[in-house]
């Protein structure tokens, strides 16, 4: 009796999961495909809160307008000075009809900044990276053959 009992109180509830919408297959391979295009878009894109925006003026061009948001977590990321930069570097050479290699990257108070080692701590309150560039210089005397 108290089997029937418990049955006939969860009819309702079984009739309504029954005969709800349900979607379709494509519908659930397409949810599951934005969730997973969502997760990997918050591990790489952090949030607002937890970036810092760091100015980088490049004293060659001064008309560029540069602005990078770094994250916050751990003093800033590990400075890489070659790729960290290269985007830079090469809107800089852009038009240019002779060759330009970063020269000088320091902070705006004139401290060099340093690979491998936050960024963040290296700027301390200034918040701004300069850039220096200078013309490659052709090493090359004689031939070779």
């Amino acid at each position: 009796m108290l089997l029937v009992a418990i049955l006939l109180d969860l009819l309702a509830p079984m009739l309504l999961f029954a005969t709800a919408s349900k979607k379709t297959l494509e519908e659930r391979i397409l949810a599951f495909r934005q969730w997973k295009k969502a997760l990997a878009n918050a591990r790489r894109v952090p949030l607002a809160d937890e970036t810092e925006r760091v100015r980088v003026t490049v004293r060659d061009a001064p008309e560029l307008d540069i602005h990078i948001s770094v994250p916050t977590a751990h003093g800033g990321p590990l400075v890489d000075i070659d790729t960290d930069f290269a985007e830079v570097t090469a809107e800089v050479r852009r038009g240019k009809d002779f060759e330009l290699q970063l020269e000088i990257v320091k902070t705006a108070s004139g401290k060099p900044l340093v690979d491998g080692l936050p960024l963040l701590k290296q700027l301390g309150q200034d918040r701004e990276v300069v850039l220096q560039y200078a013309l490659v210089q052709d090493s090359y005397i004689g031939e070779v053959n």
